[in-house]
């Protein structure tokens, strides 16, 4: 998970975005955290872990593999 200042953010938005859907990224200003840039795998994640409890990564994670 990255931190980053408001004003970097502001700077090098696409980039930003682009490494966001890799990883988790805190948008702060100050010590206060304004938003959170999260990965689709990572909400779908958190999304099932609430319906289901935990889940094996195989069940959301992108990979082409083969599930029974």
């Amino acid at each position: 998970m990255n931190r980053i200042s408001l004003e970097e953010f502001k700077n090098n938005i696409d980039l930003i975005i682009e490494h966001g859907l890799d990883e988790e990224t805190l948008i702060c200003d100050g010590e206060k955290i304004l938003f959170a840039l999260v990965p689709p795998s990572k909400r779908l994640e958190k999304e099932w872990e609430s319906y289901f409890g935990t889940l094996p990564k195989e069940a959301y994670d992108n990979n082409d593999i083969e599930r029974e």
